[in-house]
């Protein structure tokens, strides 16, 4: 059988990546500020390679046992821990080891049969075909055309986590349309982003912003700001945007913070009391103390009942927000049950790697 040393041009033109390009470890994929996928090598202890392979920092699969002669390229046991896959980190790990190594002259790849079903698949898909145990490709000019063809078709790039829940979702559902995948992906996400509804408790940021906001427009128009007005309500937009238990003692520290005796503990407040200061400073020397204490103990047993309700609600939030397997449709078909069960898991907490705030980027 005549092996493919010689690369042909028009092979060249569909991955010539693979032949000449070196991208070297570590490869950080990121999604935002909310998770980054990390591929790292370890230094090597005797001929053959591990490739490791993490989310934000926590172990979720590898590639060990990696060799390559003058003609051949091994790779011994891969994975990925169920909650991660079908985000095709496998696929694109293999191919950017193909990249590092480099397939030139390469006759043959040998890699043991995985256990993940996305990956066997993909490599199914390029033309390997398994003996003793092993997926073999033996390159011809053919076969490394369907392989390098069938890396361009299946696209490897990893994917979001909402990719991955699209994907499951297509693979149990293989008749299913388009706008049936997508809405039962838009109901999944809602329900993990769903798990944490309330968000901070001490602060509530969009205060933040209208506070600042109307100090900036304040400074400009001081002669036609009601100073008075102005003053008292950004003290009580600032005071009832704390936790509850402490409104009364912050209230105290605000006031003194406003006629300069002390500086309030957190920096973003202080800023915004010595913006109030100079363009205010006259109402602050006027204020009404004992009517703003007055106003924060008679609204105290509404602010309690508020908390109240607001957790009942949130507590039924998150408790609505609980992923189930039928999530992912009315049956799983059989080789999808554990994978499944494991996604679902690792999103209500049994089994979490990112925590809830960094689950979906």
């Amino acid at each position: 059988m005549e092996r493919c040393v010689t690369i042909t041009s028009e092979v060249s033109k569909i991955s010539a990546k693979l032949f000449e390009s070196r991208e070297y470890f570590p490869i950080d994929i990121n999604f935002g500020d909310k998770e980054r996928i990390r591929i790292s090598k370890r230094p090597r202890k005797g001929v053959t390679d591990i490739i490791d392979l993490y989310s934000n920092d926590n172990h979720i699969g590898m590639f060990v046992g990696i060799e390559k002669s003058a003609k051949m390229l091994k790779f011994g046991p891969s994975g990925i821990n169920k909650s991660h896959a079908y985000r095709n980190i496998l696929n694109f790990t293999f191919v950017k080891l193909m990249e590092y190594y480099g397939l030139k002259d390469v006759e043959t790849i040998i890699i043991d049969v995985p256990e993940n079903v996305e990956f066997k698949e993909f490599l199914i898909s390029l033309g390997m075909i398994v003996k003793n145990n092993r997926f073999v490709m033996e390159f011809t000019p053919e076969r490394m055309q369907k392989f390098l063809e069938g890396i361009e078709k299946n696209d490897p790039d990893v994917r979001s986590q909402v990719g991955q829940i699209k994907t499951i979702l297509k693979a149990n559902l293989l008749d299913a349309k388009p706008d049936r995948i997508e809405a039962m992906t838009d109901a999944i996400v809602e329900k993990i982003k769903n798990m944490d509804p309330l968000g901070k408790k001490f602060w509530d940021n969009r205060k933040v912003s209208q506070i600042n906001v109307a100090l900036s427009t304040a400074q400009v128009f001081t002669d036609k700001l009601e100073k008075k007005e102005f003053l008292e309500s950004s003290i009580k937009t600032i005071v009832a945007s704390f936790e509850t238990n402490l409104r009364e003692p912050y209230m105290e520290d605000l006031m003194q913070a406003l006629a300069g005796k002390k500086q309030f503990s957190m920096p973003y407040i202080q800023k915004m009391v010595e913006k109030m200061q100079p363009i205010l400073k006259d109402e602050i020397a006027k204020l009404n103390k004992d009517h703003l204490r007055k106003w924060v103990f008679e609204s105290m047993p509404t602010w309690k009942l508020a908390d109240k309700l607001q957790e009942e609600t949130r507590k039924n939030i998150i408790e609505g927000s609980k992923l189930k397997v039928s999530d992912f449709g009315s049956s799983i078909k059989d080789h999808l049950v554990q994978m499944v069960d494991a996604v679902v898991a690792h999103y209500n907490g049994t089994n979490i790697f990112f925590g809830v705030q960094t689950k979906m980027g």
